[in-house]
């Protein structure tokens, strides 16, 4: 669905369909972001090995952290160019203090390890690389753009980055911080509750149902492996 389309559902909800609107474009597309941004974040939705921006960082000799696009939630595999048949190893920052203290100092010819620092939006290599070369991501992230004002009217509609089966629960997210909104005429507490108790619910249900169907598809895949058919 379009910016335009969806807006004009909200505002129908809202009854806010007349200029001057009681929720501005600048309200409204700010709660858009927040509700598809917590949407990505909360399920993982967004998978990404293909946006060379994202996932394709170039590795200096005797450089060992490198910063993560600001759009990258979670690292889920790390490929670089020395091997490309053996992804990285995933270790965190406790684990190599605890096991190998003064991991940091360390260097050869290839990275082994890739420890993720989603706080700080930085990757490590261990041990790090006296060569250069390449490391290819496979990372999970927020929409490649923010919506924003200007996105409305376009010539070209454009399109939400969210799945068009669940926008209606994308609307009860963006009617909940609607009715929050701290003013007379658009406040209303019991809505703002009724449909962020929707958003929470739908959150809940969206997570448990990309999980399944990834662990299925990691199932079959291992199945494929081992007995060089699809189990049905």
């Amino acid at each position: 669905m379009n910016i335009d389309e969806s807006l004009a559902t909200v505002r129908g909800l809202l009854d806010d369909e007349v200029v001057s609107y009681l929720w501005s474009n600048a309200n409204l597309i700010s709660y858009y972001n927040r509700r598809i941004n917590e949407f990505a974040r909360v399920t993982e939705y967004y998978l990404d090995n293909t946006t060379a921006a994202i996932r394709s960082i170039t590795v200096t000799a005797l450089t060992a952290s490198y910063a993560l696009d600001s759009r990258v939630i979670s690292v889920k595999r790390v490929l670089g160019s020395w091997d490309t048949t053996a992804p990285l190893r995933r270790r965190t920052v406790s684990y190599m203090d605890s096991k190998n203290p003064g991991w940091e100092a360390e260097s050869s010819s290839e990275p082994l390890y890739y420890i993720p620092d989603r706080t700080a939006g930085y990757l490590f290599l261990h041990p790090t690389p006296s060569t250069s070369g390449t490391l290819s991501l496979d990372v999970t992230r927020l929409p490649l753009a923010q919506l924003a004002i200007a996105d409305i009217g376009k010539a070209t509609p454009v399109t939400i980055e969210f799945p068009l089966m669940w926008m209606d629960n994308l609307h009860d997210g963006v009617l909940a911080s609607a009715f929050a909104k701290p003013d007379s005429q658009t406040r209303n507490p019991q809505m703002a509750q009724y449909h962020l108790q929707l958003w929470n619910a739908f959150l809940l249900d969206a997570k448990n149902h990309i999980d399944t169907e990834r662990n299925e598809r990691a199932f079959r895949d291992l199945a494929i492996e081992a007995y060089g058919y699809e189990e049905d």
